[in-house]
Order: C-alpha cells, then sequence, then structure tokens
C-alpha cells in the first residue's frame, strides 16, 4: 500500500508542476501581446480641493458675469440655469474680440471627490473602465443599490464613482456618504434636472483631469441595470483591436427638436432654429474614451448652453466630426430578462427592483466580473505556483488519511426528519430568522402552508407581499369552526421609534394634531423638505412622525436619521408599494398604542404640501363643536377595480368580486380620531389583505358602517398657488420645489401656526 501510495503522490506531483510551467508560459505569450498601462502622472496641485461652504471660487477672465448668493446665475441667451447655494459662481463670457466667438466657462468649487479610484487620487493605477454614474442628489438609495449589484466588482479594473450636485436639505446625508464609501464627485450647483449638463460637464472635467490614464469611461444614469461582464469583455476586444478612441451609444437621428412650451424638452427656435436635431447618443448610457472627452470640453467653451445634455453633447460631435457609433445593446426601455444580450437597460422602477433583478439574473447570465487579467496576471500566477507547492504535503496527507477512511470504514449519519409542513426558514444575509409563514390555527389543526427558504409572507389567496429581514414575523389564519371566520394578524418588530411625540414617550402631554407621514424609506429628501416647510412648527400642539418600513441598503443612513430627528417609526417589513396597506395598519397600531390621547390623526403621504393653520383651525372648530368621532378625507364613490392584469392597480374577482368599489378616501391624505383608529384595527383582524390601503379601509368602513365625510380640500392634484384655499394638495416634482413653493406661498397665505 505505502509503494502505491509513493508512486501516485510522484506522479501528482509532476503532473502539477508540468501543468504550472505550461500555464507560466501561457500567459507570459499572451501577455508579450498586450501594450503596457499608459499612466499620466497628474500635478498633485491641480487636484481639486474640498472646499467648505463659504469659500469663495477664483478666476482671471477678461468678463464676469457673477451672481454671488443666488439662485439663479444668467447666461446670454441662456437655456440653462446655474443654480448655486451660498458660494460665489461664476459664468464667463470671454469675448474674443477677432472673431467674436463667445467662450462659455463654468466655475465651480468641488464639495466632495472621490479617493482611491485612479492614480491621481490614490489608486496604484488609473481602472480600464470607470463607471461615472450621474445620480440625482436625494437618490441615495439607487447609490446604495448600485453598489450592491453591478457596480460592486472585485476587480481592479474597474472602478465606480457618482456625480451629484448640491442640495442643503441633503447635506447631512452626503457627507456621511461621502465618509462611507467615497466615490462622489460634487459640486456647489443645486442638482436640479435643468442642470443635467452642468452636472455632465463637471464629470467629464473631472475624469479629463484627474482620471486621464482610464482606457474606457462608461457614462450612465442612476435608474440603469448593466451587465458588467458583457460590457468589460466587449471593451476588453476593442482595446485588443486598437480601437481606442471611441464614442459608442444608443444613436438617434433624425429626431425633431419639442417645439411645444409645456414639452419638458422644449426647445425654442432661438436656442436651436433647426427642423432635426444632429445625430446624438442617448445620454443615459454610452461609452467613450478620454481623448474624446477632452476635445468636447474644449468644444462645449464656444458652444451656448443647453439643458438638454445628451443633444449639447451631439452638437459638440458634430461640430469636431467626431464619429458616434450605434450600439442598440444599450437598451432604453427596462428589461433585465434580456441582460444577456444587453449592455445597459433602462428604468428600474425602484431600487428594490434592481436588487431583486439583479440577484434573479446575474448569475444565471454571468454579470459579474471577478477578476482582472490584464492587471493581476503575474501575481496571480505567483500566488498559484506558491499555493500549487505548499499544497504538494497536503494533498499526502489528505490522500493518506482518505484511503485509511476508505479501509475502515464509517458509520453512516442517522438521520433527522424535520417538519417542514409547519415549520419554515428564512435566510437573509447569511443568518438564519425563524418565521411561521403562514398557520392555520384551531383545536384540531387541519391544514398548514409554508413557504421555505423564501421572504415571502403569504396568506391564502393574497394579494400583500409581506416581507421581512431578520426578525421573526407571524401572520396567523386562525378559523373558527362554528362561524367560519378567518382572524388575519401582524406581528413585525420595531426599528426605530420617535421620541417626545406623545405622553408615552417622553412630552408633558398628548399632540392635539399628530401629522402621521407614510414615506417611502428612501425618500430621505421628501422627508427633509417636509421638516424644513410645512412640518416645522413651534406650536406644542402640533407633532410629526414618519412611517418607514426596512431596506436592508438604507439601514445606515436611516440610523443616522432617526438619531437626528427622533421622528421615525420603522418596523422591519420591506418598503415598497405593495407593503402600503402594511405600513398603515402599522401607523395605525402605534397611534393607537402609543399616542392614544392625540385628538386628530392626519394621514399624509410624504409627496404633499399642507397648509398647517388652515387644517389646525378647521380641527379646532370640530372640536369645538364636539365633532372628536371624524373620518375626514377626498372621498371617491362609484369608483370601479381594475381588471386589466397590467395595471398597478388591478384587483382580480378572486379578491373583490363586485363591479364598484365601496366609498373610500384617497389615502394620500386623510383625517381621523383615534375611536376610528381601534374600530378599524379590530375590523381588520376579520378581513383578507389587499394591497390597495385607501381601497381596504373603505371595506373596512362599510363593514363597521363608518361615514366619511368629503372634503374636496384635500386636493389629489398639486395646486400650491390655491393652498389658500385647501388642507392638503398632492404631488410636487421634487424636494427642493417643495421648498420653493413652500417659501413663495407660505407667508402670502399664512400657512404656518
Amino acid at each position: 500500500m505505502c509503494r502505491k501510495l509513493r508512486k501516485l503522490s510522484m506522479a501528482l506531483f509532476k503532473t502539477i508542476t508540468v501543468l504550472s510551467i505550461i500555464c507560466i508560459l501561457v500567459n507570459l505569450s499572451s501577455n508579450s501581446s498586450q501594450q503596457s498601462k499608459l499612466v499620466t502622472s497628474v500635478d498633485k496641485e491641480s487636484y481639486a480641493r474640498v472646499y467648505a461652504d463659504n469659500i469663495m471660487v477664483n478666476s482671471n477672465l477678461s468678463h464676469m458675469v457673477s451672481i454671488a448668493n443666488t439662485s439663479s446665475a444668467v447666461v446670454k441667451n441662456n437655456t440653462t440655469k446655474v443654480l448655486v447655494e451660498n458660494n460665489a459662481t461664476q459664468v464667463a463670457v470671454i469675448n474674443n474680440t477677432t472673431k467674436s466667438t463667445p467662450i462659455y466657462e463654468y466655475s465651480f468649487s468641488y464639495l466632495h471627490v472621490p479617493v482611491n479610484v485612479c492614480k491621481s487620487n490614490g489608486a496604484k493605477f488609473d481602472p480600464f473602465l470607470l463607471f461615472v454614474v450621474k445620480s440625482d442628489v436625494n437618490h441615495i438609495a439607487h447609490r446604495a443599490a448600485i453598489r450592491n449589484t453591478w457596480g460592486n466588482t472585485s476587480n481592479p479594473g474597474i472602478k465606480l464613482v457618482f456625480l451629484a450636485g448640491y442640495s442643503p436639505l441633503m447635506k447631512p446625508f452626503i457627507q456621511m456618504e461621502t465618509n462611507l464609501y467615497k466615490d462622489i464627485i460634487q459640486q456647489n450647483f443645486v442638482d436640479a434636472y435643468k442642470n443635467n449638463t452642468l452636472k455632465t460637464i463637471m464629470g467629464f472635467s473631472w475624469v479629463a483631469s484627474h482620471c486621464s490614464g482610464a482606457k474606457y469611461i462608461f457614462f450612465v444614469d442612476d435608474d440603469y441595470i448593466v451587465n458588467t461582464k458583457y460590457i468589460w469583455d466587449h471593451l476588453n476586444r476593442l482595446y485588443r483591436a486598437k480601437k481606442r478612441s471611441v464614442f459608442l451609444g444608443h444613436v438617434w437621428k433624425k429626431a425633431k427638436p419639442f417645439r411645444n412650451a409645456k414639452s419638458k424638452w422644449f426647445i425654442p427656435k432661438g436656442d436651436f432654429k433647426d427642423d432635426f436635431l444632429p445625430p446624438y447618443a442617448s445620454g443615459g448610457s454610452l461609452v467613450l474614451t478620454v481623448d474624446v472627452i477632452k476635445k468636447l470640453l474644449t468644444q462645449f467653451k464656444v458652444m451656448k448652453p443647453m439643458f438638454i445634455d445628451d443633444v449639447y453633447i451631439g452638437l459638440a460631435c458634430k461640430e469636431l466630426k467626431i464619429s458616434l457609433t450605434q450600439e442598440t445593446r444599450f437598451w432604453r426601455y427596462y428589461l433585465p430578462g434580456r441582460m444577456n444580450h444587453l449592455f445597459s437597460s433602462h428604468g428600474f422602477r425602484s431600487p428594490m427592483q434592481l436588487i431583486e433583478d439583479w440577484k434573479k439574473y446575474h448569475i444565471q447570465y454571468d454579470m459579474v466580473v471577478l477578476t482582472d487579467p490584464l492587471e493581476n496576471m503575474w501575481k496571480n500566477f505567483r500566488i498559484l505556483l506558491k499555493a500549487l507547492f505548499m499544497t504538494v504535503p497536503i494533498l499526502f496527507l489528505i490522500f493518506i488519511l482518505a484511503t485509511l477512511v476508505l479501509n475502515f470504514g464509517q458509520q453512516s449519519k442517522p438521520e433527522t426528519s424535520i417538519d417542514a409542513e409547519t415549520y419554515a426558514r428564512v435566510y437573509t444575509d447569511n443568518s438564519t430568522v425563524d418565521s411561521m409563514v403562514y398557520q392555520v390555527v384551531s383545536p384540531n389543526i387541519t391544514e398548514s402552508v409554508v413557504q421555505i427558504n423564501t421572504t415571502k409572507v403569504l396568506s391564502k389567496n393574497n394579494t400583500t407581499k409581506v416581507l421581512v429581514k431578520n426578525k421573526t414575523t407571524t401572520v396567523v389564519a386562525t378559523h373558527n369552526n362554528t362561524n367560519s371566520t378567518q382572524i388575519y394578524e401582524y406581528s413585525f418588530s420595531y426599528l426605530y421609534v420617535p421620541v417626545q411625540v406623545c405622553s408615552s414617550n417622553g412630552t408633558k402631554s398628548d399632540p392635539f394634531l399628530l401629522f402621521v407621514v407614510k414615506s417611502d424609506v428612501y425618500n430621505m429628501a421628501n422627508r427633509m423638505a417636509i421638516r424644513n416647510t410645512w412640518g416645522a412648527s413651534s406650536n406644542p400642539g402640533i407633532k410629526l412622525v414618519f412611517l418607514l418600513g426596512y431596506l436592508p441598503v438604507m439601514k445606515p443612513f436611516i440610523q443616522k436619521e432617526s438619531n437626528m430627528y427622533k421622528d421615525i417609526i420603522q418596523l422591519n417589513f420591506i418598503d415598497n408599494y405593495h407593503n402600503n396597506t402594511i405600513k398603515t395598519i402599522m401607523g395605525f397600531t402605534w397611534v393607537a398604542t402609543h399616542c392614544r390621547g392625540a385628538n386628530y390623526i392626519f394621514f399624509i403621504d410624504d409627496d404633499y404640501i399642507v397648509n398647517t393653520k388652515h387644517i389646525w383651525n378647521h380641527l379646532q372648530s370640530l372640536y369645538v363643536a364636539e365633532k372628536r368621532s371624524v373620518f375626514l378625507g377626498f372621498v371617491w364613490k362609484g369608483a370601479r377595480p381594475q381588471r386589466n392584469t397590467k395595471s398597478k392597480w388591478y384587483i382580480s374577482r378572486d379578491d373583490f368580486k363586485d363591479n364598484v368599489w365601496p366609498p373610500y378616501a384617497s389615502g394620500g391624505s386623510l383625517v381621523l380620531t383615534v375611536d376610528i383608529i381601534n374600530k378599524l384595527l379590530t375590523q381588520f383582524k376579520f378581513m383578507k389583505p389587499m394591497f390597495i390601503d385607501d381601497v381596504y379601509l373603505g371595506i373596512a368602513c362599510k363593514k363597521l358602517n363608518i361615514s366619511l365625510i368629503h372634503e374636496s380640500r384635500f386636493s389629489v392634484r398639486y395646486r400650491p398657488d390655491k393652498m389658500n384655499l385647501l388642507f392638503s394638495s398632492h404631488g410636487f416634482r421634487s424636494p427642493m420645489k417643495l421648498v420653493e413653493d413652500w417659501k413663495k406661498f407660505h407667508i402670502k397665505y399664512d400657512m404656518v401656526i
């Protein structure tokens, strides 16, 4: 036996040695065909500094148009609003006396810059592929989702940065995000759609100055999914073919400018007189090289600004005769199921959808680049050789032990049976969470339904996904044999609760009016805008809290927000649209348990503006009239359920068989009292879950004979100019829009208590 072992070991050792030598020779040959990387040294003194909010920006220009401490900097015949906050901002127009050509220069200061991305800021070398993501400053969750999906790679040849403008509302959170990830490029122009071209120019300038050694730059918006490996392989083929000056994108030809003044993309004749736009690549997803970027930056200086950034780049390319390479694999619609054939795909609905689709497809379609053969070949093979030669003695030992085991045998393990019909485990983030998913409970258990290894908690004929993370969650249906009534109960754990809102958590008395704002977990900017506008009241009779679900990527940011403002109610169900009813039930439960002394509860979504004084005065008059049990809202009557399966609000006949909904109040803005809330909570236990929360409330009110009082002053449209007549108005486009409209109207209409 020993002789056979020695022979086998020697044969194994020789085989490993020969294979190692062959691998080294093959890779030496491959490496000799590769050109060495170009490394451009950048003068450290020319690297951008991080400026504090009030530092002035100096510029030596022959003619200066400078607007300091204002929100609007104007350029001749401008189509771009240059917005700043507490900074001296220069938009210069230099007149060339010989050619009468204006020169446009943009001078903004950096607030945050990335670290360890390129050679000039700490990395050992410039990346082969640099992702530059144009991101709305408010989209913290989008950026977190990208970092955890297609932007997450161990390949040192791929780097990721985000471009953001400025928002005073988001300042503390962007500071935190920068400290955590060190991948933010931010300048002091206000982040707005009309400033997209400024954001693009900022990204181009940073790349040209601080990452000029990168081989390819992938500019992409923050609502795209990317097949990282597919684009990596394609660009490596281009590099080997010496195609090192490129501009790739989904190219539009013969597109017409929008002449309708109401259009988001309206271009007046004075800004562009032709009937057709030049060919341009869709700005949401394109790849270009640094030499092309530098040419474009030079051209931008002699071009009048235009807020549509992709068209602006197309005009510059036309002037420079830069060829745009058509690539339909940069797809303009969201098709995650076809990502094996696409470089990028546009328009995921939410960060959570990106995460779910990435988990679903990234292994199936091999979308991840793990190593960089160009940069780490020698290092990897040195490690491999060392490991191989160190492994030989271990292989001897393993072989001997295995032989002994085979010779003497091994007793088989007794099998352990687990009752999988009544017990389920939910595995999340490598930790085990016990969850009784769904169980029919009665004196004699007759039926049980479970989901194994899933994050969906289902009830019979379920229309609600109850998603959990790292907490014990129970959805129980109790079957009563006497009257065939099922009882539904929801059990979630609080992650954060507010402080000093009601008498049970620190205040001397319960508020007269409590605002409970249903907020998407990643709508931090909306919450900040509310705290700084209609939610900011010195009246001790008014308090404000926010209802949130859970999203893993937002955990550190919500922790900071809760610590700062102490007004967050968060539970451990996943925050998405289909869990809106769960959010409402949890809000009702918290009020009934911890703030039952409040006189009136104003439930409202986080995209409303409120005339705080108007609703306060109205509720005071109701209280004086002893109307202390009410349900007010914009009541819909005769509405029909959506039977179209493609509709966002689709309801099957199994879930609701009637052709007309009962009367219900629009869930985005309604006022009710705690006694009504207690009645509804009792009724919810006997009602099958439904994801449309306002209809769900309407059905419960019908069963309880609760009267809904119609109030048209809860407007379902956004009409800030009518806020002297309204309680609330729905649908501001952005947090800054709310802030601007509040500044414009709150004094004029006396909206503050």
